[in-house]
């Protein structure tokens, strides 16, 4: 009876040192998933980015000829496009943050709950491959605190977020410079309703950056 009390004495820390370690690696390549995701969709963002400013640069190219034969109104459709750019961008900055939250709210307490569990110190065990563990989950988690703390920060970095609304306000003040200065005039109905359906646009889509900002950036 005592060799079998002393050998399920013996199993019971090292099946609960495996079934942690397990554990700690399903967290951790969970980590890594979402990290791929969060470099994807930083990419996908810098994409968006990109091609706006590639758009805008191909329709100034040819909005001389534009304006001789449809007139200066143009320059307030064509912003059109890029609403759907900058709704896409803020959607990748909305779902960048929901990961953040997640990591630092679920995910991180679990790890460091892991990696540094007093329950396995207690039971005495110290092998090299707890050692390394605790040793790579506390540069890991570290890692992860200071990912989380400023992953919102990244995810609605001013620079790329003010750049998303860049080529609608140049076409915009491109459309107001002409009819108000190079060739001053009143506007058309048309004109006006289409001015104001992208200052109106502009500012709802610039409040919902700043409600997220609000919700995520902590």
């Amino acid at each position: 009876m005592k060799n079998v009390k002393s050998g399920s004495r013996k199993k019971a820390p090292n099946h609960l040192l495996e079934s942690k370690k397990l554990l700690l690696d399903a967290h951790l390549n969970e980590y890594s998933r979402l990290r791929e995701e969060m470099m994807h969709n930083l990419s996908q963002k810098a994409t968006a980015v990109n091609f706006s400013f590639l758009a805008l640069a191909g329709i100034l190219t040819v909005i001389p000829s534009l304006l001789t034969k449809l007139g200066d109104y143009i320059l307030l459709i064509s912003t059109l496009p890029f609403f759907g750019i900058i709704w896409y961008s803020l959607s990748i900055d909305n779902m960048m943050s929901q990961i953040s939250n997640y990591l630092k709210n679920n995910l991180i307490p679990k790890i460091n709950m892991l990696v540094f569990d007093q329950e396995l110190h207690q039971l005495g065990i110290y092998d090299d491959s707890l050692r390394v563990i605790e040793w790579d989950g506390h540069i890991i988690t570290n890692k992860l605190k200071k990912l989380s703390s400023n992953l919102s920060d990244l995810a609605f970095s001013g620079g790329r977020t003010i750049m998303i609304f860049g080529p609608i306000l140049v076409l915009t003040g491109l459309f107001v410079f002409l009819t108000k200065i190079v060739n001053p005039r009143n506007w058309t109905s048309l004109e006006y309703n289409l001015f104001w359906a992208n200052a109106l646009g502009l500012i709802l889509l610039a409040v919902l950056g700043v409600i997220l900002r609000i919700r995520y950036g902590r």
